[in-house]
């Protein structure tokens, strides 16, 4: 069951978490959205309501009809059994699960006995333009770009489930669907819940993709592992999240000359030192924080720099990487004991270390105001953390 709770709390968050706001979008760099195609023969709409997809069309002239699925690859027709019937006449409608049809690769055929209506018209809206998969201005604008999107949030969610089977995971943009969707869930978790499943199996699949330095690949890569890690946080599958986390941690790191990606790693960096230490594996915890301050540092130090083009657009990643560092460096300070040599800076300092501030809050983003709150695992974080630091004052 989802945790919901501190209702209200809210906070902007910068680019490097939220695939859904692009600074590398230059101006007049944008790409026209799919739109539906213009409606021929009887009318008809789609829509997605709450966790199924509707088509309604005028059935008059077809006389007696029958459902039938047409696969757009290679023309085969089948029995459209996912569909039920809800409506005749005028406005007739018809339904099927979104999991059950998959609208980027088949169409809807209404079979009747004076004629057929082929349904494909109202469904482009859920269909990306293949042949441009690849292309950073065009995916921006129809998927990541939430400025640009002419998509409610139901439609997204059903047009990027459709295409998780239909884009391979090779491509370089095949995380930020998975980022996406992620937040998608969110919105309406009660009846998206198990999408979840979907975006597992579609994460496995690009984990399993030989990670290179190439394009926006190693961004969304990040990008998907610290947020569908951070929904399954707030479902109480830590150790889910956990699995995650750290099969990331454990590939090669090339994101070190990305600052796209800084946000991201920061935040899997600290939300493995929570998960963890929610394990009790406290040595992992400690270099987990360790790791994550120091990264905080350098990603600081980086963009926070006048020879940085986007010096300007950086200000409130900088902002928020500092919140996370401060906050990994209160982790590391609780767990310290006597690692570290009797002069060192932070032994000197962790009698002052502000442990009232530990619940790593920066590190859940858009999730904290969509969800309503922190999830489970942060109190725990806090009480854990104080309850270590009280330890070493006693």
């Amino acid at each position: 069951m989802l945790n919901l709770w501190r209702a209200g709390q809210t906070r902007k968050q910068g680019p490097g978490q939220d695939p859904e706001q692009d600074p590398e979008q230059a101006p007049g760099q944008s790409a026209t959205p799919p739109q539906p195609a213009h409606m021929t023969g009887p009318q008809m709409e789609a829509e997605i309501r709450s966790d199924r997809l509707v088509l309604r069309f005028d059935d008059r002239g077809l006389g007696a009809w029958q459902v039938r699925v047409k696969d757009l690859r290679d023309g085969s027709l089948s029995e459209g059994d996912a569909f039920s019937a809800d409506a005749t006449g005028a406005a007739a409608e018809i339904s099927a699960p979104m999991t059950a049809f998959n609208a980027a690769t088949h169409t809807v055929l209404i079979a009747g006995a004076e004629g057929t209506a082929d349904l494909s018209p109202a469904m482009e809206k859920y269909r990306l333009d293949l042949t441009r998969v690849n292309d950073h201005p065009y995916m921006t604008t129809a998927v990541f770009g939430a400025g640009h999107r002419q998509l409610p949030s139901a439609d997204l969610t059903y047009l990027l489930l459709c295409h998780l089977s239909v884009i391979p995971p090779t491509n370089q943009f095949y995380g930020g669907l998975i980022s996406v969707l992620s937040f998608r869930i969110a919105e309406a978790h009660e009846i998206r819940r198990p999408l979840v499943a979907h975006l597992q199996e579609a994460w496995a699949a690009l984990l399993a993709v030989p990670q290179t330095r190439a394009d926006h690949g190693v961004r969304w890569r990040l990008s998907s592992c610290i947020n569908l890690a951070i929904l399954l946080c707030y479902m109480d599958r830590e150790a889910e999240a956990a699995e995650m986390v750290e099969a990331v941690l454990g590939q090669p790191r090339y994101n070190g000359t990305f600052p796209l990606t800084y946000m991201n790693y920061a935040c899997i960096l600290a939300l493995g030192g929570m998960l963890a230490l929610d394990r009790d594996e406290t040595e992992l915890a400690y270099t987990r924080f360790a790791e994550c301050a120091s990264f905080c540092t350098g990603s600081v130090a980086d963009l926070f720099s006048v020879r940085n083009n986007y010096f300007f657009q950086h200000e409130l990643d900088v902002r928020t990487l500092i919140g996370i560092g401060y906050q990994a460096a209160t982790g590391l300070a609780a767990l310290s004991g006597p690692k570290h040599p009797g002069d060192s800076r932070l032994a000197l300092g962790i009698s002052s270390a502000p442990m009232d501030r530990s619940d790593f809050a920066p590190v859940f983003g858009r999730f904290r105001s969509i969800l309503g709150g922190l999830p489970a695992l942060s109190t725990r974080t806090k009480a854990a953390l104080n309850a270590r630091a009280a330890a070493r004052k006693g």
